[in-house]
């Protein structure tokens, strides 16, 4: 995060931003932190906008994402994919994780320990399946993995990590929404596989006890590798400032304050003269053949901020008014707030759908809800 931060400050022309970190045992903590407004906003946080704001956040565009990896005993490898019941163990400093089990494992049900050592000795002891764990974290429990004779494996999930910001505060949400977009992935990304290298290190100092003839071999591939992850490091950070120099080459357009098309034409051609090899296809929508749309759906992206940003809410007007004149029905996704749904219903959109209803159900239970009372 340090990292990050760091080409975050430098990441506007008109202004320079300054940051202070300050850690916590838990996020848990640091979200209870930010509520009694001790700190302005946290991270990494991994919750939902619908669940966000019922803890009164806002949650800004995601930043990272990260494969999400289970930790579970050796001798459950093979049948782990399997099975149909999972105990899932829970950090209590971080169940926020529930939310994500709901979303992607609903079956799966969570058992709370006091932290992860615990969680991990759980599962040792048969009271507990798993943990779930991103797999930039993986490497600092190896010591209990080994301990424990634990084995890490994929679950083809990944989470997203935003910044959560007190919901009261909207100038603060708009400028870390505003660096998520500026700042690429790749910059937090290698960042934190320095930092996954550097927690390798420790794990080496403990292989050293049991393996004294493989101590050079081992030292000279870490070396080499961190010099790789460095000069990838470097890397990201040219790639950071030759982003800033894009968005400083294009032209705003100045009624919805969105880029204009000479925005893709230059990232297009600067994605080109870097990789003139590279096959890439694009997609472009040309409004005057909007006509031939018998539905439009209109993506989450424009109802998430509507309630708080006039930009979102003049495009939602627009795309509305333009698919009304053509006579086009419009569905508005990601509904999640009464304020979200009060204000696409006076901008006269007659169709939505999002968490606001319901989340995802099965068929079964879908009809018990809703069909069978309607």
């Amino acid at each position: 995060m340090k990292d990050y931060l760091e080409v975050a400050r430098n990441c506007f022309d008109n202004a320079k931003l300054e940051f202070e970190i300050i850690a916590y045992p838990t996020a848990s903590a640091a979200m209870e932190a930010v509520k009694n407004g001790e700190i302005d906003c946290m991270f990494p946080a991994n919750l939902t906008d619908f669940d966000g704001e019922t803890q009164g956040n806002f949650m800004t565009a995601p930043i990272m994402t990260t494969d999400i990896s289970a930790i579970i005993a050796e001798s459950e490898k093979d049948g782990f994919s399997s099975k149909e019941h999972v105990t899932v163990a829970v950090n209590a400093g971080n169940s926020n994780y529930n939310m994500f089990l709901i979303d992607n494992f609903p079956e799966w049900r969570s058992v709370i320990f006091k932290d992860t050592p615990e969680c991990l000795k759980a599962i040792s002891e048969g009271r507990a399946d798993c943990i779930l764990m991103s797999n930039y974290r993986t490497n600092n429990v190896s010591s209990y993995c080994k301990k424990y004779n634990l084995t890490v494996v994929s679950t083809g999930v990944k989470m997203e990590y935003s910044f959560a910001v007190r919901r009261d505060n909207t100038v603060l949400y708009s400028i870390m929404n505003k660096v998520a977009d500026v700042v690429p992935s790749s910059t937090i990304n290698a960042a934190l596989s320095y930092y996954f290298t550097e927690d390798a290190k420790e794990s080496f100092g403990e292989i050293r006890v049991d393996n004294i003839g493989l101590v050079l071999t081992v030292f000279l591939s870490v070396v080499a590798l961190l010099l790789i992850l460095l000069l990838y490091n470097v890397n990201s950070r040219k790639k950071a400032l030759a982003s800033q120099k894009l968005i400083k080459a294009t032209v705003h357009d100045p009624l919805t304050g969105l880029y204009n098309k000479s925005f893709f034409y230059e990232y297009a051609a600067r994605m080109y003269r870097t990789d003139p090899t590279r096959p890439m296809d694009a997609v472009v929508i040309n409004i005057e053949q909007f006509h031939a749309v018998n539905a439009l759906k209109l993506d989450r992206a424009f109802v998430k901020n509507i309630e708080r940003d006039t930009k979102d809410d003049r495009m939602v007007a627009v795309i509305l008014d333009i698919a009304k004149t053509l006579n086009i029905p419009v569905i508005a996704e990601g509904v999640e707030t009464t304020q979200q749904l009060k204000l696409l219903k006076d901008l006269g959109c007659e169709y939505v759908q999002g968490f606001y209803f319901s989340r995802p159900l099965p068929a079964s239970e879908f009809e018990d809800t809703f069909l069978k009372n309607s």
